[in-house]
C-alpha cells in the first residue's frame, strides 16, 4: 500500500470532535442488541448449555449477565439483557462510562473493572462477555485462563473482542459455521464481525453513517476532505505513500508520518 502511494481510511478509526466512532456506532449497537438471543441459544440444554433462561419468572432467581467494557457494545447488550429480567453486571475502568450505561439501562450494577471484581464476577455469571476496545490497538487480556477454569460447568463466554485479538486468555476466532468451542467446561463464542450474520440490516445501519464521509471525498477528494474534516483525518491510514497512524507504523517498522504532514499545502 505504501510502495503503491494509495489512500487507506479506516472506517473503525474515523472519530468525531465527542470522541466517538460514527461509522462503527451503529454496528456496535446493533451486536449489542444481537447478544441476548445467541447466549440464550447456547445457555440451552440442547447446545450443550446450562439449561438457564434468560427470563424474570416469579419466584425464580433471574439468571446473570457480566459485561466487561461500557463502550457501545457493552452498553447496548446491558440495556438489552435488563430489559429480559437478567441480572446484569456492568464493569469498565471509565466511571463517566459506567454513568452513561446507567443512565441508558437502570437496573445494571456497575462495577469497577480490577482483576478482583473480574475474578469474582466469573465465578456467579451464566454468562460473561468481554466487550473492551482499544482505540487502534489489541485489547488487553482481562479474563485469564485461571478465571476460566473457575467459571460455572456450561456458562457461555463471548469474546466480543476477537475482532482486534480479544480480551480472554482461552478464545481463539471462530465463524458463524462453527462459532463455538469449549474449553475447561466453558462454551466460547468468538465469531469475528458478529453482525455480518444480519447484512441486509448491517448495511443498512453502516451505510447510513458512511454516507457523509463519502459524499465528502467524493465532492471534495481525499486530501481536501481530510484536511476539512477532523474525524475523517483521525482516519487515515496511508496519504501518498506516507503512513499516518502510528500504531500500524510500530506493527510494520514504518516511518510515521502524522497526516497534517502529508496532506499537500494550499
Amino acid at each position: 500500500m505504501q510502495e503503491k502511494k494509495l489512500v487507506a481510511i479506516g472506517y473503525e478509526i474515523i472519530q468525531d470532535e465527542r470522541g466517538e466512532f460514527p461509522v462503527m456506532k451503529a454496528i456496535s449497537e446493533l451486536v449489542g442488541h444481537m447478544l441476548p438471543s445467541i447466549a440464550g441459544r447456547y445457555l440451552s440444554f440442547f447446545e450443550g448449555g446450562r439449561g438457564v433462561a434468560l427470563a424474570n419468572l416469579p419466584g425464580i432467581p433471574p439468571a446473570t449477565a457480566a459485561i466487561v467494557g461500557a463502550g457501545n457494545v457493552g452498553t447496548t447488550a446491558a440495556r438489552a439483557f435488563t430489559a429480559l429480567g437478567v441480572q446484569t453486571h456492568l464493569f469498565d475502568i471509565s466511571v463517566p462510562n459506567l454513568r452513561r450505561a446507567e443512565a441508558a439501562a437502570r437496573a445494571v450494577i456497575t462495577h469497577m473493572a480490577e482483576r478482583l471484581t473480574l475474578e469474582r464476577a466469573c465465578t456467579y455469571t451464566d454468562v460473561l462477555i468481554t466487550a473492551a476496545y482499544v482505540h487502534g490497538d489489541r485489547p488487553p487480556t482481562l479474563i485469564t485462563e485461571d478465571m476460566v477454569r473457575s467459571m460455572k460447568p456450561r456458562t457461555v463466554l463471548m469474546d466480543i473482542a476477537i475482532d482486534q485479538g480479544g480480551c480472554v486468555e482461552t478464545s481463539r476466532p471462530t465463524t458463524n459455521v462453527d462459532p463455538v468451542f469449549e474449553k475447561f467446561g466453558v462454551t466460547h463464542y468468538c465469531v469475528p464481525n458478529i453482525a455480518s450474520a444480519v447484512p441486509r440490516t448491517c448495511s443498512y445501519a453502516f451505510n447510513s453513517n458512511l454516507k457523509p464521509y463519502l459524499e465528502k471525498v467524493a465532492a471534495l477528494g481525499v486530501a481536501e476532505a481530510a484536511a476539512r474534516d477532523a474525524g475523517l483525518r483521525r482516519g487515515v491510514y496511508f496519504l501518498g505513500g506516507a503512513c499516518t497512524h502510528e500504531r500500524i507504523c510500530d506493527l510494520f517498522n514504518l516511518t510515521y508520518t502524522p497526516v497534517e504532514t502529508a496532506l499537500p499545502g494550499p
